[in-house]
């Protein structure tokens, strides 16, 4: 409930600790629940400076900016990047599913995320698998999805949202 005094403490901590990555990476991820993209980006790019290969680092930069729209092709190398080094991570290919989506290549985003969703059924892969069964045209599929998700976990605000998303372009249409 502090977040100011929060965000003084990592700037503080950073000032006498700047290459330090476990700290860079939860100031990242802090700023990140705060939607501050800015903050979550250089953070990020710090700890990929740092160390070119950190696959958490890879994996959330390329993962913001998928959620962003922005920069998505550098996006997509970031996660791959993230992925050659665990290919069986559930978490970096619903990343490289997710940025898939934003790139419009739909049947390579429902394959990744499918494979995501089958190795961890985690209620954010199933707002994307969702979401991309919805694009597609699976309104049907989409439901069940989200409905199992939902089943899980009754109050998921990312499954919640993702059916109120739908319905709204559903209504738009």
């Amino acid at each position: 409930g502090q977040i100011e005094s929060a965000v003084v403490s990592y700037q503080d901590a950073l000032k006498e600790h700047p290459q330090n990555i476990p700290l860079l990476y939860g100031y990242a991820l802090f700023a990140q629940s705060l939607h501050q993209f800015n903050t979550t980006e250089q953070m990020l790019l710090r700890i990929i400076d740092i160390e070119p290969n950190h696959i958490n680092a890879l994996n959330a930069l390329g993962y913001s900016y998928a959620e962003q729209g922005v920069n998505l092709i550098q996006a997509e190398l970031l996660i791959r990047k993230a992925l050659a080094q665990d290919p069986d991570n559930a978490a970096i290919i619903d990343s490289l599913g997710w940025v898939s989506y934003r790139l419009g290549h739909l049947r390579q985003s429902l394959i990744l995320l499918t494979k995501a969703y089958d190795i961890m059924p985690a209620a954010e892969i199933a707002a994307h698998l969702g979401a991309v069964k919805w694009a597609l045209g699976d309104t049907k599929g989409a439901f069940e999805t989200w409905n199992l998700a939902l089943s899980l976990e009754p109050d998921n605000a990312l499954i919640n949202q993702a059916i109120l998303d739908a319905q709204n372009e559903f209504q738009s249409e």
